[in-house]
Parts: structure tokens; C-alpha cells; sequence
């Protein structure tokens, strides 16, 4: 045997009496507010619902816009305006378009950064070198299907005079003032960031989201359609909305196959570049 000194360690303690070691029995305690559900705003946690939310919050922000326009409005056009005798004059309208592209834009952000991951995550505002190829592509893939429908669509309902179908009068209309260079950079730059962000980025993907891509495909083009609504006749609008809605339909697969935003936008700003300068006579 050792000859090591006795431990000064007190030898542990046996258990009370009673069962002490078991758990306690008693009523549970309660957390001094509910517990969330699992998976109670875990992000993403946007939907549909934030679709339905922002059209009345663009709509709003679109006509605050126009009563800043009327600042810019003169006196003896203005009274013409009050009066209806004559059309709204083209300040009105740039107000009014800036104004609704400033809330399609940051709409998306503040859902994004409210209930989302980021734009990048939620909307797949990503950029890639070879999305200038891609976003060429479309752009012509879009020009032709437009083209094509157009024409079915004019062929159907008899309509004669194209003119109809056309939403860029605006641009006609403001030629000789300074609010040309407010609708280029507008129409060029502005709508394809902002609309891509709100159609093919916050509504594609609510729409995925809950019913799926080919949903969401259906429901981003009508979405993105209807906002493109001129007021001409009847002809007019459904060869409208047979191009436009095609136009959507090109972006929104583009989207959904490259898992980015850059195409689409790439594709947006040439589209509408391009029918920009031919609504002012660039190609004769």
C-alpha cells in the first residue's frame, strides 16, 4: 500500500432524503410574454401582401408628385387645367412619372430591408459581365415577340391607325422643353431599375413564393402591363398590352432562368432606348 497522506477532500455528500435528486413537480413556468409560432417572421417573411401594399402606396406617391408639378405649370395653362379645356401640360407628367418611379424603386428596398435578406437575396439584384450579352439578346428576343403580336393582335381587332397603340407620345409632347431630358433619363435609366426591382423582383417573387414559377410569371407580365394603360380606344389598348405584355413575358423568363436582375434591366434599358430615340425620329 501507498504510504500518500489521507485526502483533506470532504467525501461527497449522499442524497437527502425524499428523492430530492428528481426533477421538481409543479406547474411549468410561463415566459413573462407569447412565444412566437416556429417560423413566425423567420426571413424572409414578405409576400403577397406587400404586393397589395405598395400599389396604393405608388398611386399615392404618383399624385403628390403631380401636385408638385403644379408648381412648375404656368398661371394661363394651369387655369386651362383647372378648367379642362385644355390637356395636362408635360410638367405635370414628368412630376408624376418621377415620383412613381422613386416609390417602384424603393419599395422593393424597404420590404427588402424590413422583412427580407437584401436585394441581392430577395430580388436577385445581381450584375454579371456576361449579362450585357444576355440582356442584348433578350432585348432583340423582345423587339421580335412584341413585333409578332402586335401585328396578330392589330389583325384581329381591325385597327388601322398604330398610332393607337403607342405610349410614347409623351416624348413628342415635350420636345422644346427642358422635360425632354427628365423623360429620357426616366424612360432610359429610371423605369428599367425601378420596374424590374418592383415586377420581375418584389411581385415575381411573392408570387413564387406561394403558387410557383409559372404563377409568378403569369402575374409579374399582367402586373407589369397594366401600369402601361394610355386611355386610346379599345384596338388600341389591346394591341398595347398584346406588346407590352409580351415584353414582360421575355423578362420575366430571362429572370427566372439566370436567377438575376442584371438581364432583365440590361434588356429594359436597350428596349427602351431604342424606342425612345424612334419615337423622336432617330432612324428617320
Amino acid at each position: 500500500m501507498s504510504n500518500l497522506p489521507p485526502s483533506s477532500a470532504p467525501p461527497p455528500s449522499a442524497p437527502p432524503p425524499g428523492n430530492s435528486w428528481d426533477p421538481p413537480v409543479g406547474p411549468p413556468s410561463v415566459a413573462p410574454f407569447p412565444l412566437p409560432k416556429p417560423g413566425w417572421h423567420v426571413r424572409p417573411w414578405w409576400g403577397l401582401g406587400d404586393v397589395l401594399l405598395g400599389i396604393p402606396l405608388i398611386v399615392v406617391v404618383a399624385f403628390l408628385g403631380t401636385v408638385v408639378g403644379l408648381a412648375f405649370v404656368p398661371r394661363d395653362q394651369l387655369e386651362g387645367v383647372t378648367n379642362g379645356t385644355i390637356e395636362g401640360p408635360v410638367a405635370l407628367l414628368a412630376c408624376s412619372l418621377v415620383a412613381q418611379q422613386v416609390a417602384q424603386g424603393l419599395w422593393p428596398w424597404v420590404v427588402s430591408k424590413w422583412k427580407g435578406q437584401g436585394l441581392a437575396a430577395d430580388w436577385r439584384l445581381r450584375f454579371k459581365p456576361v449579362d450585357l450579352a444576355i440582356g442584348l439578346g433578350a432585348a432583340i428576343m423582345a423587339f421580335g415577340l412584341a413585333a409578332v403580336t402586335a401585328g396578330v393582335v392589330s389583325s384581329l381587332v381591325g385597327l388601322t391607325d398604330e398610332s393607337q397603340a403607342e405610349n410614347t407620345q409623351f416624348l413628342l409632347d415635350a420636345k422644346g422643353t427642358p422635360w425632354l431630358a427628365v423623360f429620357l433619363v426616366a424612360a432610359v435609366l429610371g423605369a428599367p431599375l425601378t420596374e424590374e426591382l418592383l415586377f420581375r423582383g418584389l411581385v415575381l417573387r411573392a408570387f413564387e413564393k406561394r403558387f410557383g414559377q409559372v404563377v409568378a410569371l403569369i402575374a409579374s407580365m399582367v402586373a407589369f402591363t397594366l401600369p402601361h394603360f394610355t386611355g386610346s380606344n379599345l384596338d388600341g389598348t389591346l394591341v398595347l398590352f398584346a406588346s407590352i405584355g409580351s415584353v414582360g413575358l421575355v423578362f420575366g423568363v430571362v429572370t427566372l432562368v439566370t436567377d438575376r436582375l442584371g438581364p432583365a434591366i440590361v434588356a429594359h434599358v436597350l428596349f427602351n432606348a431604342f424606342g425612345a430615340a424612334s419615337a423622336l425620329g432617330a432612324f428617320g
